[in-house]
């Protein structure tokens, strides 16, 4: 990752961890500006649509698929399907054997055909490379490129938009590059046919949530001019990515480095391929709350998100469990073997289980919970609105979503409001630009609450009419839940003009140091909400009183000028925050570790750990490798004069963890350490510090390496606290 993709993601995170000053109240204003649009190229929402490993459906078990895809009306999914699906493989003279009417390709034409005829667009895909080949066999490519051939041109279904080689690709630098080499070879063999103007190459697929934007920084460094859309997928953890409301400045950071980086990315899109949440049941590959309540409101707030960091889609993980089978339960030939322990063991991730009455559970027949808000999340922000930016109540698992929709009878307007928390809320939403009134169709998702017509599908909890907007409309969100409000369905659209600001609601500081060196400055940065807001600086002693200590300009520089303590407020209006800072003989820098907007470089394949936190005293966020090859952390602090780390391991750290340091970042010297006694955290994890037995003088830049275990989440890098000298 760049610096400049580091300092993108981590600005935004770390100015959310710092409260304004006092709190919101719980009954705050929330306000859309229509006048600020987030995505006006969306896609909408869609979900995972495969042809199934096994079995075939019957022509009733295709027309209730085909009914309940009707009701979620998408308007773009992802299909993938394999080259063995098509291909023999190759003859004497090396030349593919084509079977354009096996079982797996007949399903996968049903899919096509449906997508074809109700406007549909498909990103479709391949799992990996058939007959043994490597990623980048041009051969590979041919078979993809002949098949899109067939498809789009002999068959004619131009549904197909997108297209994406080899699901998943994580892995380190080396692995990055072999992708791309098969990227490449696509690419050309597309260029070749013609191809490349009706389907649009996507990328990186990857998954594992801030890894997979690492490989989209590889992209913009040296491919893309190859893609003509990013593409990546992201499970999240409930508790600490969803709830948490992590994955948006996360997304948001990176929607705005394609932006910045690539010179078409303003015009491309930037959707997610995947989206689920990161819980697995015993070990399979099978989502723990899948047929829960609570999986419907991490799905409405996981969408919300996307919508408030800019992307132009979220395609949910997946239609319909009989879809695919578990690792290691494929029946020879891809037909029913007449083993139900095998045939039905399913990947349990879907809306409903068409098959559940042929396993002895009719009741799997049902649509799950999630199918309520994700249909609505699919139907309500359609392709082509125009999602717009929302103020933050800066509650925790609070979130409020808009999109206006632009029809021939003038502007709709549709607004999700997430509650991901057991407390109760009550929110006053306000659209400044509204004029006159307007009736929504509210519908509701709360435990006792989520009315339902006889097929299970959604009916609205009632209309709210003459709604004020620009005087704000209160809703009460009672609970974990979700509202959603719409003009869609009523017979009048809204009436918008444009011009009216927002006021700041909330000013989070990005506090870079927690020291300033006496004699020295200190660049401070405020984020406000709605963005981009002036500030007014002061600078006080922490009673609020005047003080001789320090000073500051009206950029933001405060100037030491004594020993001490003071306290900087950043204001706007009425609203305030403010955080304390000491004056010392020393600059202190401490990286906890949350976001990398505090560090120089770091390997590409390092990802943060935010899980089994009961496991590391309760620390949120570590740094940890995914892939088994040393990776490094670099700090650049000039003057560095001491170090203090703590660090988590499996076993005895040993070298497992070495430090280097460098006066201009090229030429390094290993720092011998001196580690504090092992101290058990749980499940095999010890903590430890370490600190520098010397650094040599003149150090600029401090380097961690994390290498030598097998065992790919130890070590973690916890917390660095550098010290340097003013």
């Amino acid at each position: 990752m760049t610096k400049l993709h580091a300092l993108v993601l981590g600005l935004a995170v770390a100015a959310a961890a710092l409260a304004a000053d006092p709190a919101p109240a719980a009954s705050a204003a929330l306000y859309i500006d229509t006048d600020t649009t987030l995505s006006s190229k969306t896609m909408g929402f869609g979900f995972q649509w495969d042809p199934n490993d096994v079995w075939d459906y019957t022509d009733a078990q295709w027309a209730r698929v085909y009914e309940r895809v009707d009701f979620l009306r998408p308007r773009f999914v992802r299909v993938c399907t394999g080259g063995g699906h098509y291909c023999r493989g190759f003859n004497a003279q090396g030349e593919p054997v084509y079977t354009w009417d096996s079982a797996p390709f007949k399903r996968l034409r049903r899919i096509l055909d449906y997508c074809q005829a109700h406007d549909v667009e498909v990103m479709l895909g391949e799992w990996g490379p058939p007959f043994g080949m490597a990623q980048d066999d041009p051969r590979w490519s041919r078979l993809i490129a002949d098949c899109l051939d067939h498809l789009v041109v002999a068959c004619g279904y131009t549904c197909i938009r997108y297209y994406n080689k080899i699901n998943e690709p994580r892995g380190d630098w080396a692995r990055y590059q072999t992708w791309l080499s098969a990227q490449r070879s696509l690419h050309d063999e597309l260029r070749r046919r013609g191809l490349l103007g009706r389907v649009i190459l996507v990328g990186p697929d990857h998954s594992e949530g801030t890894a997979a934007l690492d490989w989209v920084d590889f992209m913009l460094r040296d491919g893309a001019e190859l893609f003509g859309a990013y593409e990546t997928h992201w499970y999240a953890r409930s508790d600490t990515e969803v709830v948490a409301g992590r994955l948006e400045p996360a997304l948001r950071g990176a929607r705005a480095m394609v932006d910045q980086r690539d010179p078409q990315g303003r015009a491309k899109r930037f959707f997610m391929g995947e989206a689920g949440t990161a819980e697995w049941l015993n070990g399979r590959d099978s989502n723990r709350y899948i047929r829960d309540y609570a999986y419907g409101v991490y799905m409405a707030d996981y969408a919300a998100q996307t919508m408030r960091a800019g992307l132009d889609g979220v395609s949910a993980w997946m239609l319909d469990d009989p879809m695919h089978q578990q690792p290691g339960s494929h029946p020879p030939g891809g037909v029913p073997s007449g083993d139900p322990k095998v045939d039905f063991d399913f990947k349990v991730w879907g809306m409903w289980n068409t098959l559940g009455s042929a396993m002895g559970t009719p009741e799997d027949e049902a649509l799950r919970p999630w199918f309520y808000t994700w249909s609505l999340v699919s139907r309500l922000f359609p392709r082509g609105a125009r999602t717009v930016a929302c103020t933050d109540p800066h509650l925790p698992g609070v979130r409020l979503a808009a999109a206006v929709i632009r029809g021939q009878r003038g502007d709709d307007l549709s607004l999700m409001l997430v509650n991901d928390t057991a407390t109760p809320r009550e929110l006053r939403v306000v659209l400044p630009n509204a004029r006159g009134s307007v009736a929504l169709t509210e519908y509701r998702y709360f435990e006792g609450q989520r009315p339902v017509d006889a097929k299970g599908f959604p009916v609205p909890a009632g209309t709210r009419r003459e709604v004020r907007l620009a005087a704000g409309e209160t809703i009460s969100l009672p609970g974990q839940g979700v509202v959603f409000l719409t003009t869609l369905d009523q017979p009048k659209a809204l009436a918008l003009g444009s011009g009216a600001v927002p006021p700041v609601t909330w000013i989070g500081l990005t506090n870079p140091c927690q020291t300033v060196p006496v004699g020295g400055s200190l660049q401070l940065t405020a984020d406000t909400d709605p963005r981009g807001r002036p500030m007014r600086w002061t600078v006080t002693d922490t009673k609020g009183l005047p003080t001789s200590l320090a000073t500051i300009d009206a950029g933001g520089i405060i100037h030491a000028k004594g020993l001490g303590r003071v306290r900087v407020v950043a204001s706007a209006g009425a609203v305030s925050a403010s955080l304390e800072l000491d004056l010392a003989r020393d600059r202190v820098l401490t990286d906890p570790l949350d976001d990398w907007h505090l560090t120089h470089s770091h390997g590409g394949g390092l990802v943060f750990d935010t899980i089994n936190n009961q496991l590391f005293d309760g620390d949120p966020s570590r740094v940890k490798r995914n892939t088994d090859v040393p990776l490094t952390v670099v700090y650049h602090y000039p003057g560095l004069t001491d170090f203090v780390a703590r660090v988590y391991v499996v076993g005895e750290l040993g070298n497992k963890l070495t430090v280097a340091a460098s006066a201009d970042g090229t030429t390094w010297a290993e720092v011998p350490v001196t580690a504090e006694p092992l101290v058990p955290t749980g499940s095999g994890f010890a903590r430890t510090t370490l600190r520098p037995a010397r650094l040599p003088a003149g150090t600029n830049y401090l380097r961690f390496e994390l290498a030598n275990d097998t065992v790919v989440w130890s070590p973690q890098l916890a917390e660095v606290k550098l010290v340097a000298a003013r």
